[in-house]
């Protein structure tokens, strides 16, 4: 999980609108989180965004990608401004470090446990994991993407049998991206 036991180093980008004020409530508890377990977090925080679009004339620096992996995780809050192009903050900002990132996969687990309260009925036994192409429109990506999942559940048999027969979501990812590290 992170380079030293003791210390995660997390990437904020809070974005704009409603996106600062989610990282906010977001980082305090995550901080909480870790100290618990005895770790400590260490923010990094940048002003990537239709603020940094309007001073600057870029969503985020070139070497964005650079400065983020230096970190163990990034917390992407929201972006989104009326007064900046929209294609400017997604091209420039989210997919532009999706793409820098090599991100083509978003993985969504989805999971409904006992005694937690939902709005979507039934919910007993579902376990189950969305799989989404995440560089919009870059058919190497989504191929990469179809080809893992494709791999994936052809070994599902497999893999469940080494899991005891029993593969939940937080199995399947990993199988996913294990599929998609084999692709080089």
């Amino acid at each position: 999980m992170t380079r030293d036991s003791e210390v995660v180093r997390l990437a904020v980008i809070p974005g704009d609108g409603i996106g600062p004020e989610v990282v906010a409530a977001t980082v305090p508890t995550l901080r909480t989180a870790l100290e618990a377990e005895g770790h400590r977090l260490d923010v990094t925080s940048y002003d990537w965004g239709g603020d940094r679009y309007l001073r600057q004339g870029a969503a985020m620096p070139a070497d964005a990608s650079d400065l983020v992996k230096r970190a163990d995780a990034v917390l992407f809050g929201a972006v989104g401004r009326p007064d900046a192009p929209e294609h400017e903050l997604v091209w420039g900002l989210i997919i532009g470090l999706r793409q820098q990132l090599d991100l083509a996969v978003n993985l969504r687990p989805v999971r409904a446990f006992p005694g937690v309260p939902t709005k979507v009925r039934d919910t007993d036994g579902v376990d189950l994991v969305i799989v989404r192409e995440n560089t919009e429109g870059d058919v190497g990506a989504a191929r990469r993407v179809r080809d893992a999942v494709a791999a994936t559940l052809h070994d599902a048999r497999h893999h469940t049998a080494d899991l005891g027969g029993n593969a939940t979501t937080a199995e399947v990812p990993s199988a996913v991206l294990h599929t998609m590290e084999g692709q080089g």
